[in-house]
C-alpha cells in the first residue's frame, strides 16, 4: 500500500476538476486536464495487472495505455478492503472507507453480532444514514451540470446505489450495447456533462469462472468492443475514462481455509464480517489479541493477521475511522496473500463457497486499477 498511485477517492473529483465545476479543482496528479464533457467507465474486477497479463485480448485498452498523456497517472489505488461496496461509496464519495463506513462485503451492526450486507442491503438500514456524506454526483448537480448514471436496472434505487453513488440522473440499460447508446446520448445531449457508467461482468465471470479462464478473457474482449464503439459514438469534446474497483486472484478450493475443520480458530469469535480475502472478526473483550495470535499461527506465510488499530496504522481503512465507524469493523482483520480464501462450509452463503475469482485484500494485484483515457 506504499505505492504513491492517486487513490480511488481523488478521481470523481479530479473528474469535476475537469469540467470546471464550482468548488472543484483540477488534479495535476490525475493528469486529465479540462474536458466539457466526461464519461467514466467503471468495469468491476478489472485490475491493472489482470489487464497487463491479458491486454491481448483487449487492442482498444492496450492501445489507450500505451498513449496516455505524459506525467499521466495510469493507475490508482483502490480501498482496502479491496471490493466492490467499499469501493464504489469511495469512488462516489470521495471519502476513504474510514470515513464513509461502507467497511467490505458485509459489515458489522453496531452494537451486536449481526452484519449489514452491503450489496443486498437490509430493509431495516437506511443506506442515507450509514453513509451520511454527500457525494460527488450531488455536489456537481448543486453546480448546474447535468449527472447521469447508466447501469442495470436492477441497480436504480438500490441501498448500494443510495448508500454511495446517490444524486444522478439514472438511465437503467440492461446489455452493454444498450449501456454504450444510452452513454452516448447523455454525453450529446448537454454541452456539459458527467456520465458514468457501470459494467460488472468481468467481475460475475472471474468469480463463476476465473480471471485467468478463457471465460474471462472472452467478457475482455467484449468490454474492449464495447469502450472502442463508445469512444466512437461519444462526442469529440469528450473525454472516455475506464477504471475499476478492485482486481482479482484465483484461489483454487484445494487451497482454501475451511474454518469449519478447524475449530479453534472460533474460539473466542463472537462473529464474522468481511469477505474470504479479507475476513472479519468480532472477538470477546479482551480477546482481540490472543484471537489474531491464533489465526496468525494457523495462516503463517499465507495471510496478514492485525488487530483494528494495527490496520489502521497500516492505512487498511484508509484513515483513522471515528467511533460509527469502528463499530462496524472486526477487531481483528485477516488479510489472505497468494491464492488463500477463508471460508466456513458450515456458515457461509453457497454462493461464496462457489465462486473460484475473490477480491478484499490488500495485494497489489487487488489493489491497482486501470486508468486510461480513450481520447477522440
Amino acid at each position: 500500500m506504499s505505492d504513491p498511485a492517486p487513490s480511488l477517492a481523488r478521481l470523481l473529483p479530479g473528474v469535476a476538476g475537469a469540467l470546471e465545476a464550482d468548488g472543484f479543482d483540477v488534479d495535476p496528479a490525475l493528469g486529465l486536464g479540462r474536458w466539457p464533457r466526461v464519461c467514466t467507465v467503471l468495469v468491476d474486477g478489472l485490475g491493472a495487472r489482470l489487464l497487463a497479463e491479458r491486454g491481448g485480448h483487449a487492442p482498444a485498452l492496450r492501445r489507450a495505455a500505451q498513449s496516455q498523456p505524459d506525467g499521466a497517472a495510469t493507475e490508482l489505488r483502490t480501498t482496502v478492503p479491496s471490493t466492490t461496496a467499499t469501493a464504489l461509496a469511495t469512488l462516489g464519495t470521495g471519502c476513504h472507507p474510514a470515513a464513509h463506513g461502507l467497511v467490505g462485503y458485509r459489515a458489522f451492526r453496531p452494537g451486536g453480532t449481526g452484519v449489514v450486507n452491503h450489496l443486498t442491503w437490509p430493509a431495516d438500514v437506511d443506506p442515507e444514514e450509514w453513509q451520511p456524506h454527500p457525494t460527488v454526483f450531488e455536489r456537481v448537480l448543486a453546480t448546474g451540470v447535468p449527472v447521469t448514471m447508466v447501469g442495470p436496472k436492477q441497480f436504480a434505487g438500490s441501498g448500494l446505489t443510495r448508500a454511495a453513488l446517490r444524486g444522478p440522473r439514472y438511465v437503467a440499460a440492461e446489455s452493454l450495447d444498450a449501456r454504450v447508446a444510452a452513454a452516448a446520448r447523455a454525453l450529446r445531449a448537454t454541452p456539459r456533462a458527467m456520465v458514468n457508467v457501470y459494467w460488472g461482468d468481468v467481475d460475475k465471470t472471474g468469480h463463476a469462472r476465473g480471471c485467468g479462464s478463457h471465460e474471462w478473457a472472452g467478457e475482455l474482449e467484449r468490454i474492449d468492443a464495447g469502450l472502442a464503439a463508445l469512444r466512437r459514438l461519444a462526442p469529440a469534446d469528450a473525454v472516455v475514462l475506464v477504471t475499476a474497483d478492485h482486481g482479482m486472484v484465483d484461489c483454487p478450493p484445494q487451497r482454501r481455509l475451511d474454518v469449519a475443520e478447524h475449530p479453534h480458530l472460533r474460539e473466542e469469535v463472537l462473529a464474522t464480517a468481511g469477505e474470504p480475502r479479507l475476513v472479519q472478526l468480532r472477538t470477546g473483550p479482551g480477546a482481540a489479541e490472543r484471537v489474531a495470535g491464533r489465526w496468525a499461527d494457523a495462516l503463517a506465510g499465507r495471510a496478514e493477521v492485525r488487530v483494528l488499530d494495527s490496520a489502521v496504522a497500516a492505512g487498511w481503512l484508509g484513515g483513522e475511522p471515528g467511533s460509527r465507524v469502528r463499530a462496524r469493523v472486526g477487531d481483528v482483520l485477516v488479510a489472505a496473500h497468494g491464492d488463500l480464501a477463508v471460508v466456513d462450509s458450515e456458515r457461509d452463503e453457497a454462493s461464496l463457497l462457489g465462486m473460484v475469482g475473490q477480491h478484499g485484500s490488500v495485494t497489489d494485484v487487488e489493489t491497482a486499477v486501470p486508468l486510461l483515457r480513450l481520447l477522440p
